[in-house]
């Protein structure tokens, strides 16, 4: 047996092993776009036997930002050993974990990579946010056939046209009530300077840790997730001047024709977030036009989770936390203490990416 680093080069070995084992991989042109397409850039371990690829473990860095500070984040990616030589899977992510750096991080829905992440000393971040999932249904038959074929409740399906009535009645019983209209709206594909600086300034003041989104970083990450999703940038304005945005995506719903939109992202000014129930339900009215049968606003930071009325939402709950970190041996005890608890999580951060 082989341990060696890889790079973009590896692709295809990675792929034949990511398919033979019953996975997906995205196209080479948006796969290397995680390592900035640059050859010599590591992008992770891989397990060889007999010239064959037969484990591999990949990891891609991003940033972090505390009260003016970076902190080098090292997310875990695609972690996948061929059966018969999983017993040599801890070797490949000890490896990973002897890497200096700030700060490890997956996003994942396996219970068992996480039992072992935890083994080896993960901590779950932004619990109340990450396990708490609030949505909206936008279409009531297509959600009943959703759930129905989800749950394995075949009855549900054809019993649809009765329960569609009674789904609809309660759906407008939770509908938001006509605002004040606090705030105006301007939709987008692309990003542009007046998002860049409000990221840098959103980033200078806050106390709370957040993933970093200014310059650069937020359009390589959007850059990325084009290969299968749509995404949609919200500006949202408080008295014409810029008071935060939301990044939505849509993506068609695994083994069906349905499709969901999530709230990916939203930054806003503290003192701007007290309507927030007003700027989700603009977010649902769009999403709607755009043929979708849910939205879900996930990864709420507890400002806006005091903000939100739950009688506008449905709401369900997750066992796992899917976000985990770990730190490295030097950093502080206040930014373990803030992070652990008030971290900004959002779909774009981790290796939700692809």
């Amino acid at each position: 047996m082989l341990f060696k680093r890889l790079n973009i080069s590896f692709y295809k070995k990675i792929k034949l092993l990511i398919i033979k084992n019953g996975f997906q991989i995205p196209n080479y042109f948006f796969w290397k776009k995680l390592w900035d397409n640059n050859p010599k850039t590591i992008i992770g371990d891989g397990l060889f036997f007999k010239n064959n690829l037969v484990g591999y473990h990949s990891y891609f860095r991003k940033k972090l930002v505390f009260r003016g500070k970076n902190y080098n984040i090292l997310v875990s990616s695609n972690w996948n050993v061929e059966k018969k030589f999983r017993n040599y899977s801890i070797f490949l992510i000890n490896r990973y974990f002897n890497i200096k750096n700030d700060i490890f991080l997956t996003t994942t829905a396996n219970d068992k990579v996480s039992e072992i992440w935890k083994t080896l000393g993960a901590k779950e971040v932004n619990n109340s946010g990450c396990k708490k999932i609030i949505f909206k249904i936008l279409n009531s038959k297509n959600f009943i056939n959703i759930y129905g074929k989800k749950k394995k409740l075949n009855f549900l399906i054809f019993l649809s046209p009765f329960l569609q009535i009674f789904l609809d009645i309660y759906i407008k019983l939770k509908s938001n009530p006509r605002s004040n209209k606090d705030y105006n709206f301007k939709h987008s594909t692309d990003l542009d300077l007046e998002i860049n600086k409000f990221n840098l300034m959103y980033e200078n003041d806050s106390e709370y840790p957040m993933e970093k989104r200014s310059k650069k970083e937020l359009q390589k990450y959007l850059n990325i997730i084009n290969h299968n999703k749509n995404f949609y940038i919200i500006k949202i304005y408080k008295k014409l001047i810029l008071a935060g945005y939301a990044i939505l995506i849509r993506e068609k719903i695994k083994n069906s024709k349905y499709k969901r939109m999530y709230m990916a992202e939203i930054r806003m000014n503290n003192n701007c977030q007290n309507n927030i129930n007003e700027v989700f339900n603009h977010m649902a009215i769009f999403s709607k036009k755009k043929k979708c049968d849910v939205i879900e606003y996930r990864n709420l930071n507890s400002r806006l989770l005091k903000k939100i009325k739950n009688k506008y939402y449905f709401v369900r709950y997750v066992k796992n936390n899917p976000y985990l970190i770990k730190f490295g041996p030097n950093i502080s005890h206040e930014l373990k203490k803030y992070t652990k608890i008030n971290w900004e999580t959002s779909y774009l951060d981790g290796d939700c990416l692809l």
